[in-house]
């Protein structure tokens, strides 16, 4: 699989805003022209705030407003949810 040109954290469909009570991410590799869902090991339960994806690597974090995070080793194939869950994630960054 390519590496995504573009991630977007989003509130579920039919759902409240941010902070919100249940979060998804989709991504595109094709400049946005499609979009597919990735899927976590179960839903955020708060809105996904923050992606950051390693230029050198296959790394991508995911944050939830709500403190949850997310991470693939994979460019966003498989999923694990990290713990312990932080207080409030505005931003996620990779070194």
């Amino acid at each position: 699989m390519a590496a995504p040109r573009a991630w977007v954290g989003t509130v579920e469909r039919g759902l409240d805003g941010p902070p919100g009570t249940r979060g998804a991410v989709v991504a595109s590799e094709d400049d946005g022209q499609t979009w597919r869902s990735v899927l976590f090991p179960g839903a955020a339960e708060s809105t996904v705030w923050s992606i950051a994806a390693h230029h050198d690597s296959d790394a991508v974090l995911a944050a939830a407003i709500g403190g949850e995070l997310f991470a693939s080793e994979d460019q966003g194939l498989a999923w694990r949810r990290l713990a312990p869950r932080l207080g409030e994630t505005c931003a996620v960054h990779i070194h």
